[in-house]
């Protein structure tokens, strides 16, 4: 996913491969922001389409 998003993506974020780190609720488009705050920390999303894009959600693990 890395790649393709560095490849072929016309967002910022695809420099980073994707990663669009952290942001507060509120900031994302609708259905992106719904999965993003319903998908389980360390799981991926199923593919979904959002307002722009068709997207998954990965919520990696937190290590403190």
């Amino acid at each position: 996913m890395l790649q393709v998003a560095q490849e072929f993506s016309e967002c910022p974020s695809g420099k980073k491969g994707g990663d669009l780190g952290w942001f507060p609720r509120g900031k994302m488009a609708g259905p992106f922001q719904e999965v993003a705050f319903n998908t389980p920390v360390g799981a991926v999303s199923a593919p979904f389409k959002s307002t722009y894009v068709i997207a998954t959600a990965f919520l990696p693990l937190l290590a403190y």
